[in-house]
């Protein structure tokens, strides 16, 4: 007769080997391959691809604002200016273009709202984004100076 409430123990099973199916044999080769060094500089890719000439237009006006695309929605506006922002469009570096997006006052062929993406030259915002430091104010400025009804 079998008894109720039984209770059986599991194998404990490492989570690394679990999800990867690692065994002590494969974990040797990992640390075979262990090397103490720095990363080697990163690299951009070279300025190719769709963007390419847009972006050395802008390169080409320093300063001036131009509409680089019109987008069927706000999200896909707003990625492709947080994408050239951040510098992960090819060509781009992080903090060397100024981009933002719009609602437009344009409508495509079934009345939908358009969106623009905007963008500007200005290699002065990647040396200002390159400051890691943090700036200290917390003497200057006290609760007391802020309120929510503002």
């Amino acid at each position: 007769m079998a008894r109720r409430n039984q209770t059986v123990e599991e194998p404990v099973v490492d989570e690394f080997d679990a999800e990867t199916g690692q065994d002590e044999a494969d974990e040797v080769d990992l640390l075979e391959q262990l090397s103490w060094e720095e990363p080697p500089a990163r690299t951009r890719a070279a300025r190719t691809g769709k963007w390419a000439k847009v972006l050395d237009a802008l390169r080409e006006h320093e300063g001036q604002w131009a509409r680089i695309a019109v987008k069927p929605s706000a999200g896909t506006a707003a990625a492709l200016a947080g994408n050239l922002r951040s510098g992960t469009l090819a060509g781009a570096e992080k903090g060397e273009f100024q981009a933002t997006s719009r609602r437009l006052n344009e409508t495509d062929d079934e009345g939908n709202d358009l969106y623009g993406v905007f963008a500007c030259y200005d290699p002065s915002a990647a040396s200002d984004d390159e400051s890691d430091e943090v700036a200290d104010d917390t003497d200057e400025y006290s609760d007391e100076d802020y309120s929510e009804d503002e």
